[in-house]
C-alpha cells in the first residue's frame, strides 16, 4: 500500500503542475472591484492603492488583473 502511495506521489510531483499564486491585490478585491463598479478608473484606483495599501501596480496591470484573471468570462474580452 505503501508502494502505491509513493508512486502516486512521485507521479504528481512529476508532473510539474503550475501552482496557483495569490496577488498582492487579492486581499484588496471586493474593495478594487467596488470602486471599479462606482466608477473610479484604473489609474485613480491604482493611485488609491498605493497611498491608502502601500501597493503599487499600473494602471494596465490592474486593468490585467480585474479583467483577465479575475473576470476571465467578460464579454468585453470576446474579439
Amino acid at each position: 500500500m505503501h508502494d502505491l502511495a509513493n508512486e502516486l506521489r512521485l507521479e504528481i510531483e512529476s508532473l510539474n503542475i503550475k501552482r496557483c499564486r495569490r496577488s498582492k491585490l487579492d486581499p484588496f478585491k471586493k474593495e478594487i472591484l467596488t470602486l471599479r463598479h462606482v466608477g473610479l478608473s484604473y489609474q485613480r484606483i491604482a493611485n488609491w492603492l498605493q497611498k491608502e495599501k502601500g501597493i503599487k501596480i499600473s494602471d494596465n496591470g490592474l486593468n490585467y488583473m480585474i479583467n483577465k484573471v479575475w473576470n476571465p468570462c467578460n464579454e468585453n474580452n470576446k474579439y
